[in-house]
C-alpha cells in the first residue's frame, strides 16, 4: 500500500506537488515521478472541488492507494506540510510553500514561479537503542546529499520516544529520478547512520 501527501496552493495559479510517504522504521518521503503525479492530480482536484469555495492558502492532503489501485482519502488540512517536506518541495519546484501559505493568509502579493528542479527525498533516522555512538556513517549515494546530524561521536543516546528524536536527517536530490529512487531505497533499507 502506498501512502501519499500533497500540498497545493489554492487560487492564484494553482500549483501541485506530490510526494510518496512510506511508513517504514523511519519517517521518509520522496518526490513522485511525472506519471504518478498525473494520476494523483485529478484526485486532488476532485477533493478540493468538493470542499469549495476555498480561501487562498495551501492545503496538505493525505490519502493512500489500496491493493486494487483505488485512491482512498485520509485527511486534508489548510496548512503546509511538516517535517522536511517543504524543503524538498522547494528543491523540486522552487516554491517555498510555507512562505506562500503565510503570504496568502495575510493577503500579501505572491509571485509564484514554478521551475522544475531535481527530484528530492528526505529520511529521518531515529535513535534505535540505548548505546554509545562509536562512529557516524555518511551514506555512499549517487545523489547530492545534505546531512543534519543530531548526535555526536562518543555520545550516549537513549532510544527515541518521539518521531522528532533522531540520529540524523538526510536530504537527497538528483535530476535522474531512477538514481534518486535507488539511493532512497538503499537509505531506507540498508543504510546504518552510526555504529554503536
Amino acid at each position: 500500500m502506498s501512502f501519499y501527501e500533497l500540498s497545493t496552493k489554492i487560487k492564484k495559479d494553482m500549483v501541485e506537488n506530490f510526494i510518496s510517504v512510506n511508513q517504514t522504521k523511519n519517517p521518509v518521503s520522496i518526490s513522485l515521478y511525472y506519471q504518478e503525479y498525473r494520476e494523483l492530480s485529478s484526485f486532488n482536484r476532485d477533493v478540493l472541488k468538493s470542499l469549495s469555495p476555498l480561501i487562498n492558502g495551501t492545503t496538505h492532503l493525505e490519502f493512500f492507494k489500496n491493493k486494487t489501485g483505488e485512491l482512498v482519502f485520509l485527511e486534508i488540512a489548510a496548512r503546509s506540510p511538516g517535517a522536511s517536506v517543504p524543503y524538498i518541495y522547494e528543491i523540486n519546484s522552487g516554491i517555498n510553500y510555507q512562505e506562500a501559505f503565510f503570504k496568502l493568509q495575510m493577503n500579501l502579493d505572491l509571485q509564484i514561479i514554478s521551475q522544475q528542479g531535481p527530484y528530492a527525498a528526505w529520511l529521518w533516522f531515529p535513535k534505535t537503542e540505548n548505546a554509545q555512538i562509536i562512529h557516524l556513517n555518511s551514506p555512499k549515494v549517487q545523489s547530492q546529499t545534505e546531512i543534519i546530524w543530531h548526535v555526536q561521536k562518543n555520545e550516549c543516546i537513549q532510544k527515541s520516544q518521539t518521531v522528532r528524536e533522531r540520529i540524523n536527517e538526510i536530504i537527497i536530490y538528483n535530476s535522474n529520478y531512477q538514481h534518486l529512487r535507488n539511493d532512497f531505497e538503499y537509505l531506507k533499507t540498508m543504510y546504518q547512520p552510526c555504529e554503536f
